[in-house]
């Protein structure tokens, strides 16, 4: 898959608020396009925000290459000191996270201001 059908399939866009970087993931997260949501990962870690937090809720299907992709942000996320979060709330996301047991090694919540308040370590109600 390439160029038009790629970008069908998966659609990234980055907003930020006050340090808090939000990447916005949508559609499907496998072999043809996890390369390319990689490297977005990646170039905004590279940037040191003060929060990445990783929005999955619109995406559709999560293969094994999204579970691989999200644990080495993790540890660039670690290695830069930068905190990472995940915002999930589908099934196709959740499931395998937790299957891998990968829910364990990041943190998800089902927004991403709960993902970015739990890893700054702020789990007061007014912040999410």
């Amino acid at each position: 898959m390439t160029g038009p059908e790629l970008d069908r399939a998966l659609r990234v866009t980055t907003a930020e608020s006050d340090g808090v970087v939000v990447l916005e993931v949508v559609g499907e997260v496998d072999m043809a396009t996890s390369p390319r949501l990689r490297a977005e990962v990646s170039r905004l870690l590279d940037t040191r925000p003060t929060v990445l937090v990783i929005d999955l809720r619109q995406v559709v299907f999560f293969g094994s290459t999204g579970i691989s992709m999200l644990v080495e942000a993790e540890h660039h996320a670690r290695r830069l000191g930068v905190p990472l979060g995940i915002a999930a709330t589908q099934p196709t996301v959740l499931r395998p996270l937790a299957a891998t047991e990968v829910d364990t090694l990041v943190t998800v919540r089902p927004d991403p201001a709960m993902a970015a308040a739990a890893v700054l370590g702020d789990t007061r109600p007014e912040a999410s």
